[in-house]
C-alpha cells in the first residue's frame, strides 16, 4: 500500500545551451505548491548582453531582469521583490568623448510609488579644449538639487560659471572672467562674483589686475563683501632709465573696512646719476603714525674744487624722536685747502659745526672747528689743531665755557746763542689745570720762564742796538 505520510514530488527541468543565449527552467510541485527557478541569459552579439533570472513559490514571485549594452554605454537592473516592492536601477555613460553625459536613476518602489527615487544626471557637451558646458541634477523625494558649470575659452579670454541651485529662490553661483594677455598686451585682469542666499553673504565681489608696461608694473585687487565690507590694495612700480640717470619708484595702498586693519601708504624712491642720489621712504598709516626718511647726496667737480654733500630727513611717530634732520658738506680745492659744516637736528635741538683748513701734507696742515650745541655748558666750542715741520710748531686746542684743554709747542733750534722752545698744555685738572714751559734766546730776546698752574716764574729780556 501506499504511505500517507508522503505525496508525489513533480520534477519538471529544461536546459537549453546556445552559441547566444543560456536558458535553464526548473519548477517542482510538492504539497500543491509549485516551486520555479529561472535563469536566460541572451548575447546576441558581444555588445549587448541580457539576463533574467526568476525564484518562484506558489504565488510569489521574485525576478531579477539585468541589460548591459556596450555600445550605448548604459546598464539596468530591474528586482522584483513579489508584492513588497520592485527596485530598479540605472547607468548611463557617455557616448563618445567630445559628449559630457551621465546618469543614475535609482527607484527603491518602483511599482507603487515611481517618484520614491534618487537621480543623479550630469548632462554637457565639449567643443574644444577649455571650452565646455556640464549640468548636474540630484533628485530625491522632496528635494531637487541642480548644478551648471561652464567655461568659455577664446583668445585670451576666459569665462566660467559654476552654480548650485535647490530651491527657486536658493543658489549659490560664482562667475568668473579672466584675460590672460602678459606677452602681448601685458595684461592679467581677473574678476570673480559670488552670489548666495545667506543674509550677511549675499554678494561678494573680487577683482584683481596685473598690468606689465614697458617702465612700469601695476597690481591691483579688490574685495567687497556683505553690506559695506571693502578692502583695495594698489601697487605701482616704475623703472627710470636713461643715459645720465636710473631708479625706480614704488607705492602701494591698502584701505579696507574691517576695523583690525588699518589704512596703509607706502612710497620707495630712489634715483642716481653720477652727480647725485637721492632716496626716499615713506609709511603712513594714520596721520599720526607716519615714518618717513630722505635722503640726498650730491657731488659737483671741476677743476679746482670738489663739492660732496650729503643730507638725510627723517619723521617718526616715536615720542622721544619725533623729526631728525642730518646733513654734511665738504669742499675741497685745488690747493688742498677745505671746509665743511655738519647739522644735527633731533627734535628740535640742533647740534651744528663748521670747519675749515689745508692739508698739503700730514706734516703741513691746519684744522679750525667750531660746534654749537644746546647744552648750556657747551653751547660753542672751538677746536684747533695746526701741525707744521717747517715752522717747528704743534697746537691742539678744544675749548668752550665750562673748559679748555689743549697742548702747544714749538722746536725751533738753530745754535745755542740761537733757538725757540716753548711747552704749554691745559689739562682741566684741578692738581694740574695748566703748565708752561719756555725757553727763548736771540740776538734781541731772552725768555727762560715756568708755570703750574697760577704760579709763574722766569726771566724775559729784550734789546735792541742800532748805534750810537
Amino acid at each position: 500500500g501506499r504511505s500517507q505520510l508522503f505525496q508525489d514530488i513533480l520534477f519538471a527541468g529544461r536546459l537549453h545551451i546556445g552559441n547566444k543565449d543560456y536558458k535553464t527552467d526548473v519548477t517542482v510541485d510538492f504539497y500543491d505548491v509549485t516551486y520555479g527557478f529561472k535563469i536566460h541569459h541572451q548575447s546576441q552579439n558581444p555588445s549587448v548582453m541580457v539576463s533574467n533570472g526568476e525564484l518562484s513559490f506558489g504565488t510569489s514571485s521574485y525576478s531579477i531582469a539585468n541589460l548591459i549594452d556596450m555600445r550605448k554605454h548604459q546598464a539596468s537592473m530591474e528586482l522584483h521583490l513579489d508584492k513588497y516592492r520592485d527596485i530598479h536601477i540605472k547607468v548611463v555613460g557617455p557616448q563618445n568623448p567630445a559628449e559630457i553625459k551621465a546618469m543614475l536613476d535609482f527607484k527603491w518602489d518602483a511599482n507603487r510609488d515611481p517618484t520614491q527615487k534618487f537621480l543623479f544626471t550630469i548632462d554637457g557637451s565639449k567643443s574644444r579644449l577649455l571650452n565646455f558646458e556640464v549640468k548636474s541634477v540630484i533628485e530625491y523625494p522632496g528635494h531637487t538639487i541642480v548644478g551648471t558649470v561652464s567655461l568659455h575659452h577664446k583668445g585670451p579670454d576666459y569665462t566660467g560659471v559654476i552654480k548650485l541651485e535647490w530651491s527657486a529662490s536658493s543658489a549659490i553661483s560664482i562667475s568668473s572672467y579672466l584675460v590672460w594677455d602678459p606677452h602681448k598686451t601685458g595684461t592679467v585682469t581677473f574678476s570673480s562674483t559670488v552670489l548666495t542666499p545667506f543674509d550677511n553673504w549675499k554678494a561678494t565681489n573680487f577683482n584683481y589686475g596685473l598690468w606689465l608696461l614697458e617702465n612700469s608694473v601695476r597690481s591691483n585687487g579688490s574685495l567687497s563683501w556683505g553690506q559695506d565690507g571693502t578692502a583695495m590694495a594698489d601697487m605701482v612700480y616704475n623703472t627710470l632709465t636713461s643715459d645720465a640717470q636710473v631708479g625706480f619708484s614704488i607705492t602701494a595702498l591698502l584701505n579696507s573696512t574691517v576695523r583690525e586693519v588699518s589704512p596703509l601708504r607706502l612710497q620707495i624712491c630712489y634715483s642716481q646719476s653720477l652727480q647725485h642720489i637721492d632716496a626716499l621712504i615713506d609709511i603712513e598709516s594714520s596721520l599720526i603714525h607716519r615714518v618717513r626718511v630722505e635722503s640726498s647726496g650730491r657731488i659737483v667737480r671741476d677743476q679746482s674744487f670738489s663739492n660732496y654733500s650729503g643730507h638725510i630727513k627723517f619723521k617718526t611717530p616715536f615720542h622721544n624722536l619725533t623729526d631728525g634732520e642730518l646733513s654734511a658738506a665738504f669742499k675741497m680745492d685745488s690747493n688742498n685747502s677745505f671746509s665743511g659744516n655738519s647739522i644735527i637736528a633731533l627734535n628740535d635741538r640742533n647740534i651744528t659745526s663748521s670747519f675749515q683748513g689745508s692739508a698739503k701734507a700730514l706734516n703741513e696742515s691746519k684744522l679750525m672747528l667750531i660746534i654749537n650745541t644746546p647744552f648750556q655748558k657747551y653751547q660753542k666750542v672751538a677746536g684747533k689743531f695746526a701741525f707744521s715741520i717747517s715752522k717747528g710748531h704743534l697746537i691742539a686746542e678744544l675749548k668752550s665755557s665750562a673748559f679748555s684743554i689743549g697742548l702747544k709747542t714749538i722746536y725751533i733750534f738753530k745754535s745755542m746763542r740761537d733757538f725757540d722752545l716753548q711747552l704749554s698744555a691745559k689739562t682741566g685738572v684741578n692738581f694740574v689745570s695748566s703748565f708752561l714751559l719756555v725757553g727763548t734766546l736771540n740776538n734781541e730776546t731772552v725768555d727762560f720762564r715756568g708755570g703750574w698752574n697760577s704760579v709763574l716764574v722766569g726771566l724775559t729780556a729784550c734789546s735792541h742796538y742800532n748805534g750810537w
